[in-house]
């Protein structure tokens, strides 16, 4: 098996290994956290305090956005 067919197998996955927060603040709609944690059974938990998903993701694209890479 070559090395191409061996990431061609590699499953499409995600998996949250310990929780973390992120703390956010938008001008015109507050602040607040969101917690991440994961359950014993590996289902993904986020408190997301009344927050949508789409601003949900919009932090987290901010977050990395923001961030500096350690290999750049």
């Amino acid at each position: 098996m070559s090395l191409q067919d061996f990431f061609d197998k590699c499953p499409d996955s995600v998996v949250l290994c310990d929780g973390f927060t992120i703390q956010w603040s938008q001008p015109g709609i507050g602040f607040g956290s969101f917690y991440f944690q994961v359950k014993e059974d590996g289902t993904i938990l986020i408190d997301n305090e009344a927050m949508s998903r789409e601003f949900i993701k919009k932090i987290l694209n901010k977050l990395v956005d923001e961030a500096k890479l350690i290999g750049e």
